[in-house]
């Protein structure tokens, strides 16, 4: 693994996970609404994880 992926990895995937939600949350309906609280929460909670450990 090269050393850009290993910085920027997670936080790539975090932003891409969120920017589902949030698109999901704007033109979805119905199962998409599960979908943006599903990844919307996930981050969340990914967040206050990493908050408590610091």
């Amino acid at each position: 693994m090269n050393r850009g992926m290993k910085l920027w990895g997670w936080p790539m995937v975090v932003g891409t996970v969120t920017g589902a939600g949030l698109v999901a949350a704007l033109l979805g309906d119905g199962a998409w609404d599960y979908w943006s609280w599903l990844t919307l929460g996930g981050v969340s909670l990914l967040c206050a994880v990493v908050a408590r450990k610091i």
